[in-house]
């Protein structure tokens, strides 16, 4: 009776580090976000594909992505995004990018300070996730 008892705890260890495990290779796969400080917008520029490239008066800050994750280590490997000229840009592909193009036309054209959510990269930029405008 003991030796089922030690095999059902056993079991459950097993399946308990199965379970982190799986968790922690989950959250390590994330892309990482950064956020940049605030600045004036300084330019922007639209694309062919219905995006944005913005530059910003805050110092560059890049968002890059998460390449691969080593499935005994979990060492991580992250490679930077290819930036020519320090700008940012928006993803035609994500839900609220017209919205992103409105805040900052607004912000721009009203002279507010915004700072940036970056996440992964796009058009070999950062990609700018979220806006946020202040007086």
């Amino acid at each position: 009776m003991a030796s089922l008892v030690d095999r059902s705890i056993r079991s459950a260890k097993c399946f308990v580090l199965a379970v982190l495990a799986v968790g922690y290779v989950s959250t390590a796969s994330a892309q990482f976000s950064v956020r940049t400080d605030w600045g004036l917008i300084e330019s922007f520029s639209t694309t062919k594909d219905d995006a944005m490239t913005i530059h910003h008066g805050a110092q560059f800050k890049n968002s890059g992505e998460l390449t691969s994750v080593d499935p005994v280590t979990f060492q991580s490997t992250f490679q930077k995004c290819k930036i020519e000229d320090e700008s940012y840009a928006t993803d035609p592909s994500h839900a609220g990018h017209k919205l992103h193009h409105a805040a900052i036309i607004g912000a721009y054209l009203h002279h507010k300070q915004v700072r940036f959510l970056l996440q992964g990269c796009v058009l070999g930029q950062p990609r700018l996730i979220s806006v946020d405008v202040k007086d």
